[in-house]
């Protein structure tokens, strides 16, 4: 039997009041997030600095 393997996906993106945000995901899962960065790499930082380490890192800017 073959394992399914689904990355865990860190989700960046820019709020309309210009702060970034982080949600870590598996599949359609929210494992969690973070809010209140000032760019796209403090959220990536904050992220691994939690022990999390991310197979993938999307960027979304609005």
């Amino acid at each position: 039997m073959k394992d399914s393997f689904e990355p865990i996906v860190l989700r960046i993106y820019q709020t309309p009041n210009g702060q970034w945000v982080g949600r870590l995901m598996i599949g359609n899962e929210d494992l969690g997030w973070l809010s209140g960065c000032a760019s796209p790499t403090e959220v990536e930082q904050a992220i691994r600095e939690t022990g999390m380490c991310p197979d993938r890192v999307e960027v979304r800017a609005s």
